[in-house]
């Protein structure tokens, strides 16, 4: 429902947020080459990819607050963040009914 890729400083406070059919607050990550978004090799090479461009430190990214709200059920997650959430404050929100219908779930 929300997502901030790649943004600074985003406030995210008091709100009430449901039925997600994913997740309801989302920071994500550079990607480089979609085939590659769930591998190893995925992730490591955004990581380089970030640091090396300058595009992944406190001054360019995150730092954002996400405090007092009220998400619910949502299909996957309640939060979820990779180096978009780097260096931010995630306190006091109340989270639940997260995956009842079990959409996402693997394998037994």
């Amino acid at each position: 429902m929300i997502s901030a890729n790649w943004a600074k400083g985003w406030i995210i406070e008091n709100n009430d947020i449901s039925y997600s059919r994913s997740a309801g607050i989302c920071f994500g990550r550079a990607v480089l080459d979609t085939t590659q978004i769930m591998s190893a090799y995925g992730l490591i090479a955004s990581f380089k990819y970030a640091e090396g461009h300058g595009i992944w430190n406190k001054e360019k990214v995150g730092s954002h607050i996400i405090r007092k709200n009220k998400i619910s059920n949502c299909g996957q997650l309640g939060i979820v963040g990779n180096m978009g959430t780097a260096f931010s404050i995630i306190q006091g929100n109340e989270i639940s009914e997260i995956n009842t219908l079990e959409n996402y779930r693997g394998s037994p």
